[in-house]
């Protein structure tokens, strides 16, 4: 089954991406803040991630920047 994460503050788009994704067979995980998604990629990597750029704290491009520096993550789509 392919792990999805997802960085969206939005609670209202979280939830469609959750259900339309669960819909197709994934497993989704929604994170909303930049800090907590950091960890949960680096603790169970995914096979994608789906990145917003406006979240609170750290924005999308930080946390791009921080995940193509992560040997482990940096290939993940």
């Amino acid at each position: 089954m392919t792990k999805v994460l997802v960085f969206e503050s939005d609670p209202a788009f979280a939830g469609e991406l959750r259900t339309e994704l669960s819909r197709l067979g994934c497993t989704v995980n929604v994170v909303d803040d930049g800090n907590a998604g950091l960890a949960a990629a680096t603790s169970d990597p995914p096979d994608l991630i789906l990145l917003s750029i406006e979240l609170p704290r750290m924005n999308g491009f930080s946390v791009c920047n921080k995940l193509k520096k992560d040997g482990k993550l940096k290939d993940v789509p």
